[in-house]
């Protein structure tokens, strides 16, 4: 905690860093973006991820997978820093990254992340490749881990005002969506500050400090802070009828200064740990964030306002598909209910149990790679028969479980989405503690 300590300290007396006059959007803005200089620092001794070029290194990202995880080689030689809610995408599911790490020179690391696209199947040491980040509004969810609450939270992401609808329930999708759709929201990255100096910025509403990121050194900043402006556009965007809102500079400090010392009552977990840096996520009362030391020094901080719920908890799950096997044998099946520990539970009528398990065994053989009828068939056809097998895709590419891909030789294959993955990964949990539990 004592890194931790010297920068907050630092920061509410001002004493290498300094908060600069606000910027917004308008005159009727409801947002305000604060930019944070430093006056003095020293040699840089790392690199981010969004300066990487062909000119000075490769960092490769890669799927490992398994939802939670993604396979990062540095070919840089220097460390190489990759900040916690940047976005990746390619010929396999895409993740957003959970918090930040430092990846060594030469080293190749796992690095825990959380899908944004739930319907998109897994394609191991499939490349990827950054895109955006993930918006400010989902940042705590990621600090949290919750991989249903994020996924839920994209569905209803999707569908605010300022987003419109969207089919897609792929994030970096959604985002990008938002950007090409909304003049204001280009607007806000385009003029989002960047002065000299500057390390980071504060953002601040109408309920005081939203957020604040930072860095140690001003490359740093240069080098993501059209990324931030993104992550931030739609806050920084909403404006009013009027102009109602006047800037206050000592309210403004006081606003600053209050969440800082929310920061410094946090409680810490350290999540990441190497031979020189390490990451520890921050929970307080009111606060969720972040921060990387490095060598013995923070050179990254984020922290966010925890706020309420931003979307509505679903009661049911969001399909509730019914399964008939004929007529006498209707039922419910509630493949996945997050909001609730059970996991292939049923309201049953004659017969579902049955219609679980033979699905539950698609899911299992899909489980192991993307597989043609052909083959479906033929490793299941001492369990079900044809037209039961012929039941169950059905029912898992309608519950968004499986997905049918066309491979480049023209064949069609069944695989499993991240939703169906995560849903296996549940009921094995749930089986393996149900054996180790006391009798």
């Amino acid at each position: 905690m004592s890194a931790l300590k010297t920068l907050l300290d630092d920061l509410m007396e001002q004493r290498t860093f300094r908060f600069e006059e606000p910027w917004r959007l308008s005159s009727r803005a409801l947002s305000l973006a604060i930019p944070i200089v430093r006056t003095e620092y020293g040699e840089r001794n790392y690199l981010v991820l969004e300066e990487i070029s062909e000119s000075n290194g490769v960092v490769d990202i890669m799927d490992s997978g398994e939802i939670r995880r993604l396979i990062v080689k540095n070919r840089v030689n220097k460390p190489v820093f990759i900040r916690g809610g940047v976005m990746v995408k390619g010929e396999t599911q895409p993740r957003a990254v959970r918090f930040s790490v430092v990846v060594s020179p030469g080293e190749e690391r796992q690095i825990e992340a959380l899908c944004v696209h739930d319907v998109r199947p897994i394609r191991a040491r499939a490349r990827m490749r950054t895109t955006r980040e993930v918006p400010i509004g989902l940042q705590m969810i990621l600090y949290k881990g919750r991989q249903d609450e994020l996924w839920e939270a994209i569905r209803y992401f999707r569908t605010t005002p300022r987003g419109r609808f969207h089919d897609t329930t792929d994030l970096t999708e959604i985002v990008e969506a938002f950007e090409e759709g909304d003049r204001t929201i280009r607007e806000v990255i385009e003029k989002f500050p960047l002065i000299e100096n500057q390390v980071g910025v504060a953002v601040i509403d109408a309920k005081g400090v939203l957020a604040i990121e930072l860095f140690d050194h001003p490359d740093s900043w240069s080098a993501v802070a059209k990324g931030a402006g993104r992550k931030f556009a739609e806050v920084l965007a909403e404006e009013s009828d009027f102009e109602v809102f006047k800037p206050d500079r000592e309210g403004i400090m006081e606003a600053i200064r209050n969440f800082i010392s929310k920061l410094a009552d946090c409680e810490e977990r350290e999540v990441f740990k190497s031979e020189r840096a390490r990451t520890s996520l921050l929970r307080g009362k009111d606060v969720y964030g972040e921060y990387t030391v490095l060598d013995g020094s923070v050179i990254h901080l984020m922290a966010v306002r925890r706020y309420p719920r931003l979307y509505p908890r679903v009661i049911e799950p969001y399909f509730e598909p019914e399964i008939s096997e004929g007529p006498s044998s209707m039922g419910i099946l509630r493949m996945v209910r997050w909001n609730e520990s059970s996991i292939f539970n049923a309201r049953l009528r004659a017969g579902t149990e049955k219609t679980i398990q033979t699905l539950r065994r698609v899911l299992e053989v899909l489980e192991e790679g993307g597989k043609p009828w052909a083959e479906l068939e033929s490793c299941l056809s001492k369990e079900m028969s044809t037209a039961t097998l012929s039941k169950r895709l059905k029912n898992g590419l309608s519950q968004g479980l499986i997905v049918r891909s066309l491979r480049g030789n023209g064949r069609i294959v069944y695989e499993l989405t991240a939703k169906g993955k995560a849903l296996l990964e549940r009921a094995k949990k749930k089986k393996k503690d149900g054996e180790e539990s006391p009798k």
